[in-house]
């Protein structure tokens, strides 16, 4: 992978002193040289997580704030592109949730702006939104998801709106409650949960699940499941493109590099490609592949 910092650090200015300072809290220093070769080697751990996610150690560029990310070059003759999955965990959710509602709300609008428009008013706290969007599919509870918008230093009043405001946008949709209480009831006889297609995590407790167990039951389900539609998005995209042009896996997007000379038709095509994977593992649901800027 190349990286865009090639010259000796002790020929750079204040700029390249930070950058150096910063790089060197996530490349070992077998990347970190006085003359740097400006190529990284990392490690591609293809089950880094529990639920299958993948992970990219030695360097960690997967943790690079996006103010740094433009440290990440394409090679000569090509042009990076940011292809992000919009609202995966949502789409994921409203597969295996099976409710139609909210699968309607997914396939023909933006769920993190109408959470936001419920509760704020509007839908200019999106990102906030999100948040919260994702605190519930986590398992969090509409109470510690209203201490997480308003505070804890929030009067009771202020907390308890905005819970309703919460509470009243996902009672909208009761197939997500019910999905959580089947997940939980199924952990809790079964001593497991697992994706939609066999990703399996198991609990080392008998008894009553405790509010960790709860939270989870929920999480494993959804991020296990799109851990496998995006692996199969990037083995398909692989296939088509070339290794060599899979630069970066992150959550839900992936870092490519495509040819000058045809960069729109393949960044088209990549899009294409991933969201008919979606679809092969998801059919019921409608997904958005989006590109982005990666670094700003």
């Amino acid at each position: 992978m190349r990286l865009a910092v090639g010259i000796p650090r002790d020929e750079g200015g204040d700029r390249q002193w930070d950058v150096w300072r910063y790089l060197s809290r996530y490349f070992p220093d077998r990347h970190i040289a006085n003359s740097f070769t400006g190529i990284a080697h990392p490690i591609f751990n293809v089950m880094g997580t529990v639920s299958g996610r993948i992970l990219v150690t030695d360097p960690f560029l997967q943790q690079l704030r996006r103010n740094y990310r433009g440290l990440i070059a394409a090679d000569p003759n090509k042009r990076l592109a940011y292809l992000d999955y919009a609202q995966f965990e949502p789409g994921i959710m409203a597969y295996l949730a099976g409710d139609a509602g909210f699968l309607s709300a997914y396939n023909e609008g933006d769920v993190y702006e109408a959470l936001s428009d419920r509760v704020f008013g509007s839908g200019a706290e999106r990102s906030l939104a999100k948040r919260m969007f994702l605190a519930f599919s986590y398992g969090m509870t509409t109470e510690r998801i209203a201490t997480l918008v308003v505070g804890s230093d929030a009067s009771d009043s202020n907390r308890e709106a905005c819970r309703h405001a919460v509470q009243a946008f996902f009672d909208t949709y009761p197939g997500l409650a019910q999905f959580r209480a089947r997940m939980e009831t199924q952990l809790a006889e079964d001593g497991f949960v697992a994706s939609a297609f066999g990703n399996r995590r198991k609990r080392s407790n008998a008894g009553p699940l405790s509010r960790k167990e709860q939270r989870w039951a929920v999480n494993q389900p959804v991020q296990a499941t799109a851990s496998l539609v995006f692996k199969e998005a990037l083995i398909d995209l692989a296939k088509r493109f070339g290794m060599q042009n899979i630069l970066l896996p992150m959550h839900d997007a992936v870092l490519m590099q495509f040819d000058l000379a045809e960069y729109e038709e393949a960044v088209g095509e990549a899009q294409t490609m991933m969201i008919e994977t979606f679809q092969r593992r998801c059919p019921t649901v409608i997904p958005r592949v989006v590109t982005s800027p990666f670094s700003g």
